[in-house]
């Protein structure tokens, strides 16, 4: 298997159990169209880091801010909200 993405950053990594973790990524392909990469992380024990799993998705960064505020509004009808809702800042700008 190739190379996903010709660049990515590392926004966030959200642990879900001891096998395994989100990992919230902005990333640009070949082509130069960028992304956020969610995608699942897994390890067992004879892994020592983790690999991507199949269960992710890559949003058109165009469509993120729309998708992200989906979710927090999905995640309010399913369980109480955190008191603290952090905006990540820094996006990386690849066009530099």
């Amino acid at each position: 298997m190739g190379k996903a993405w010709e660049s990515e950053q590392v926004i966030a990594e959200v642990q879900k159990s001891k096998t395994s973790k989100y990992k919230i990524s902005v990333c640009q392909n070949d082509r130069g169209d960028v992304y956020v990469s969610a995608r699942e992380w897994y390890k067992n024990q004879h892994m020592v880091d983790y690999a991507p799993g199949a269960q992710g998705m890559a949003i058109p960064i165009s469509k993120a801010a729309d998708v992200g505020k989906a979710i927090i509004e999905a995640s309010k009808h399913l369980l109480p909200m955190e008191e603290s809702t952090e905006v990540i800042e820094g996006i990386p700008d690849f066009d530099k």
